[in-house]
């Protein structure tokens, strides 16, 4: 028997509205503390928290439910969550990307989501060169 060390030891997934399993996030090859999910929207507004080994006592969560991606500072992981969810929102059908980074500095980005379309690249003014893929429209 050996013990994993580091975030390995660990599994992150989501448990939102749109099903009622935990759905396993899957890291990122490249990035080591970065986990990836892609979801499709059942309806025009979904919720969800980032759990722990499919723990619901041990999530990330919003500090304040309702506001967009990067709006809010995400707490946890622990067992304060209670009704505090992160919220997609749009068409049914919508496919969204939910990423958990565990090195991010900035704690109102350790979970982010964004639109995708259907052959999975980003929607606009979604970008792959900005940090977390949203464009600077000023920039424009």
């Amino acid at each position: 028997w050996d013990s994993v060390e580091g975030p390995g030891r660990k599994r992150f997934g989501v448990a939102g509205t749109w099903t009622r399993d935990v759905t396993p996030m899957l890291p990122d090859p490249e990035k080591p503390d970065v986990y990836r999910l892609r979801v499709e929207m059942q309806s025009s507004l979904e919720e969800f928290q980032v759990l722990v080994d499919a723990d619901p006592n041990c999530a990330f969560y919003p500090e304040v439910s309702g506001y967009p991606c990067g709006g809010a500072f995400v707490c946890g992981p622990d067992d304060r969550g209670g009704s505090l969810r992160f919220q997609l929102e749009g068409e049914e059908g919508q496919l969204y990307e939910i990423t958990l980074d565990l090195a991010s500095a900035d704690k109102r980005w350790t979970v982010a989501w964004r639109p995708l379309s259907h052959d999975g690249s980003p929607l606009l003014p979604w970008s792959s060169e900005a940090k977390y893929g949203i464009a600077a429209l000023a920039d424009r």
